[in-house]
């Protein structure tokens, strides 16, 4: 993680940062509290077009993710990260520090990760996506880097600078949780990421999907019939759900126990990770996680201002 030449504020070295994105860093300000600052270069050096370009782009991106934090404040989600204070100079955005990314925690506890807690995590990220659309926003890059692991083992959806209103135009094209086709954020979007998300913590890799920048045919998708919800992901891919809801009514449905059974036929269906009897005591003794109070919020925000205040003198 490289800071030369960029403008860091409030005295942020390269030992603070816990990540870097292609429009923002990360920083550490205490055991509590991260700061998440656009990237920067500095105005009296000679800039070069891709870091003139990448400046403009991450201030654009931040000012979009305040304004949505804003919104999702004033209407908050167990699942969806709350902010605590948003700066205008230095531009940043203060937040509670999370363990780290779910794509992060899996490749480093992939093995080890339960399957209770894996269909755990994929009904909250459908919850917080249910919430969004519900707002008229469609998050426009959900996968594991963007969802983050608190201490209590729940996820919170962040990384809100693609976001948009239901409508507008697609700001991320990751794939493979966007198909590189739909160029509106709707419902397709969002549903297609969420698909690819299912399967990626569900069989702890990535899918490989054969993307062309033209609408996917059906022979070039993973087969998923293995998969527990395989069929959510093959319709989230084909985009065959009417909305969001409809995807998460689904995916609250399923239930590890399922044999798949259809008719005289039966067959098991999958998710990568231990299923024992104590893996499932782990994950069900964690408390449901709850929204941060108006008073806890004043409280860091507090914390917050202090800590600028000493970084500034």
């Amino acid at each position: 993680m490289d800071l030369t030449g960029q403008v860091v504020p409030f005295r942020f070295t390269e030992r603070d940062m816990m990540g870097s994105g292609s429009v923002s860093n990360v920083f550490r300000m205490d055991r509590y509290i991260a700061v998440k600052t656009p990237i920067l270069y500095h105005p009296d050096d000679l800039l070069s077009d891709e870091q003139a370009e990448r400046s403009a782009v991450s201030l654009i991106s931040i000012a979009r993710e305040k304004a949505v934090y804003d919104a999702l404040n004033n209407n908050p989600h167990p699942h969806i990260l709350q902010t605590i204070l948003h700066t205008t100079v230095p531009i940043a955005i203060f937040m509670p520090l999370m363990l780290h990314s779910l794509g992060h925690w899996m490749e480093i506890e992939r093995p080890s990760a339960p399957s209770p807690l894996r269909l755990r995590w994929v009904k909250e990220v459908a919850s917080a996506a249910e919430h969004l659309e519900a707002m008229g926003l469609v998050h426009g890059d959900i996968r594991p880097a963007n969802v983050l692991l608190a201490s209590d083992m729940h996820i919170k959806l962040a990384d809100f600078d693609s976001c948009v209103q239901k409508g507008e135009e697609c700001e991320a094209f990751t794939v493979p949780f966007h198909d590189a086709y739909e160029e509106v954020a709707t419902h397709k979007s969002e549903q297609f990421a969420i698909g690819s998300f299912i399967y990626t913590l569900f069989t702890g890799h990535e899918p490989e999907l054969h993307i062309t920048g033209r609408e996917l045919l059906a022979e070039t998708l993973p087969n998923t019939e293995a998969i527990l919800g395989g069929e959510i992901i093959l319709k989230c891919w084909k985009k065959g759900y009417e909305s969001v809801a409809a995807v998460a009514e689904d995916i609250y449905d399923l239930d590890l126990d399922d044999d798949g059974r259809d008719g005289d036929e039966s067959e098991t269906r999958s998710v990568n990770g231990s299923d024992t009897h104590s893996s499932r005591l782990r994950v069900n003794g964690h408390a449901g996680p709850e929204v941060m109070s108006a008073e806890r919020i004043a409280e860091l925000r507090e914390v917050c201002r202090t800590w600028i205040n000493v970084r500034a003198s």
